[in-house]
């Protein structure tokens, strides 16, 4: 039986991987890089990444493997435009907003 998680659901790093497309020690490793990829981290050292941190993977993921950056070009438009330049590097947009609080 497959499950399906909520829109605001915390993700594995194994979930965040399949989804980029990498293996989990790449993801890994790109954590050492750039330290703006920083998931929650649980019990036992269990990485959790919020919906937005998922997002931010994919984007990196993004330049890196079909754009052609490298970790240092994708650091350099981290400290040039922060994750908003990285999403629009990437193509990916402006952020969803976060939901109101009713």
């Amino acid at each position: 039986m497959t499950t399906t998680k909520a829109a605001d659901a915390y993700r594995t790093i194994g979930e965040v991987a399949a989804a980029v497309g990498e293996p989990t020690h790449v993801l890994r490793f790109w954590e050492t890089k750039l330290p703006q990829l920083r998931p929650a981290l649980r019990a036992k050292n269990r990485r959790r990444y919020r919906p937005e941190e998922a997002r931010l993977v994919a984007a990196v993921g993004h330049l890196i493997r079909v754009r052609g950056v490298t970790i240092d070009g994708v650091r350099k438009i981290f400290s040039e435009s922060g994750r908003p330049g990285v999403f629009a590097a990437a193509g990916m947009g402006p952020a969803p907003a976060a939901p109101a609080d009713a």
